[in-house]
């Protein structure tokens, strides 16, 4: 009886040997890449930063949670071959960075993370589990921030075209109510209206609010919105920095890299056999620069640097 006890300890000793890596192997993660552009490689980074962050799985050996393995698809070779590469790799997930990278994505039966793809045009019935990480922090978010920032705005107003816009000025709308504010939306569907299209809500608006639209957000748009800020005294928040040095008097932001830091956080749910309802909302962090300069232009005390990253004095 104790020599059958021995050899049942040894068969099953020899058997975790097999059993246990495989509970421990790491996920691998293909990372396909449109071009390589700064900010592509920015978003790539935060992802990797977040995933060697994260505690290694422990089996015969200690092995890495997840494997990442990057593609550039910039040149048409690369395009042309990618159904082979994807089914040679056999990825558990696809981090596609760019419109390019979404498009060539289409299709398969794993996860995909989208990233950087304002471009981005999915089939309403897609078979695809696709997952956006926006350009722009939540609705929620960025209302909290004007909100904190400056206090006195209760009333935004948002110029967009229902046709890119659509969804995300109805979650603005959602977004609004549990904080006691207000968003006054005007559709546009031509650039060349503009000036009427904001004059109809200037007397029920406190600031503006522009979002990524591809329609109203131009080069002439833009000085329009700056010229409107100042003759009425109505501040302009945007959505990068950048546009700062355009006339806005606050930008409420995320960068490549919170991206891609939340493409981390996603992918670790997603491969953990999480269920995420592909609508759900991904939030990057926050920041937030301010003008001070257009501030006091405005008529507004020096708004409040808290939490965020804040631009100081813009030029």
């Amino acid at each position: 009886m104790g020599k059958i006890y021995f050899i049942l300890r040894i068969w099953a000793a020899v058997t975790a040997l097999f059993i246990l890596p495989v509970a421990g192997q790491a996920k691998e993660i293909l990372v396909l890449r449109s071009a390589p552009l700064k900010p592509y490689d920015e978003a790539i980074a935060g992802l990797n930063l977040y995933l060697s962050t994260l505690p290694a799985s422990l089996g015969i050996k200690t092995i890495a949670p997840h494997t990442v393995i990057s593609r550039d698809i910039s040149g048409p070779a690369a395009v042309d071959d990618l159904s082979g590469v994807i089914a040679a790799l056999s990825p558990d997930l696809l981090l596609a960075v760019g419109n390019k990278a979404l498009a060539a994505a289409q299709g398969l039966d794993i996860p995909v993370i989208s990233l950087l793809a304002p471009d981005a045009n999915i089939p309403p019935n897609s078979a695809t589990r696709i997952y956006h990480i926006p350009l722009v922090p939540s609705p929620v978010d960025q209302l909290a921030a004007i909100r904190s920032t400056l206090p006195k705005i209760g009333r935004v107003g948002i110029l967009y075209d229902p046709r890119h816009s659509g969804a995300l000025v109805d979650a603005f709308r959602a977004a609004a109510k549990p904080q006691n504010m207000a968003i006054v939306a005007r559709e546009l569907a031509d650039p060349k209206e503009l000036s009427n299209a904001i004059a109809a809500i200037q007397g029920e608006i406190d600031a503006v609010l522009l979002i990524p639209d591809l329609t109203v957000v131009t080069p002439f748009t833009l000085d329009a919105f700056a010229l409107f800020s100042l003759k009425t005294r109505i501040p302009l928040i945007v959505f990068a920095p950048k546009y700062l040095r355009h006339g806005g008097a606050l930008a409420v932001y995320t960068t490549p890299t919170a991206m891609g830091e939340a493409a981390g956080r996603l992918a670790q749910q997603l491969l953990s056999g999480m269920t995420i309802n592909s609508n759900q909302a991904i939030s990057p962090a926050v920041g937030i620069a301010i003008n001070q300069r257009i501030l006091r232009k405005l008529g507004y005390e020096a708004a409040r640097e808290g939490s965020g990253h804040t631009g100081g004095e813009e030029p």
